[in-house]
């Protein structure tokens, strides 16, 4: 059960196991925007979304209530650089070399424009941020809390049938595949 895994548990198998946890393409914080473009309000997110303050973000937020707006803030989250591109009809290229150097993108076609404002960035190659792996580990551990119960419940049944002489030794190992 995943909530018999602790924080702890979780932070201890990251911190033995860190070099194992590499990212294999970029990993963004910042804020998403598709809006039409025929939107009275683009000149506005613009300026907003390329300065984003508070007072900014709270802006975008208020007036994206009155249209037509896909928003997504994630300034203080990663997210996998590909559940972004999939929502922007773009070619990227490099992805490490776009985030890099595009801490402001935007990009109009069929009739939508996206905003892309990039705050931090991590690499392909770099180590993946606890945060980020939390739900990874927590797989990791499950399954091996699983393998360490399969394990034991098979032996204990094979030592079982051999008190009861219902299996002779050497003729069944049940650890080997």
């Amino acid at each position: 059960n995943s909530s018999e895994i602790s924080e702890e548990e979780l932070q201890n198998y990251y911190d033995q196991h860190k070099n194992s946890f590499i990212l294999n393409r970029p990993i963004i914080q910042g804020i998403f925007i598709k809006i039409p473009e025929k939107s009275r309000q683009i000149s506005d997110l613009r300026k907003w979304i390329n300065s984003p303050t508070q007072e900014n973000i709270d802006k975008i937020e208020k007036h994206g209530l009155r249209i037509d707006m896909q928003y997504d803030y994630f300034v203080n989250q990663w997210i996998d650089w590909q559940n972004i591109i999939e929502q922007i009809p773009y070619r990227f290229g490099d992805a490490d070399e776009f985030v890099k150097t595009h801490h402001n993108f935007e990009y109009t076609y069929n009739g939508s424009t996206y905003f892309l404002y990039i705050s931090k960035y991590l690499l392909s190659g770099e180590v993946i941020p606890f945060e980020f792996s939390k739900q990874q580990i927590q797989e990791i551990l499950i399954n091996e809390n699983r393998v360490n119960y399969d394990f034991k419940l098979i032996n204990s049944l094979y030592n079982k049938a051999l008190k009861e002489n219902k299996i002779k030794v050497g003729l069944y190992d049940p650890m080997k595949k």
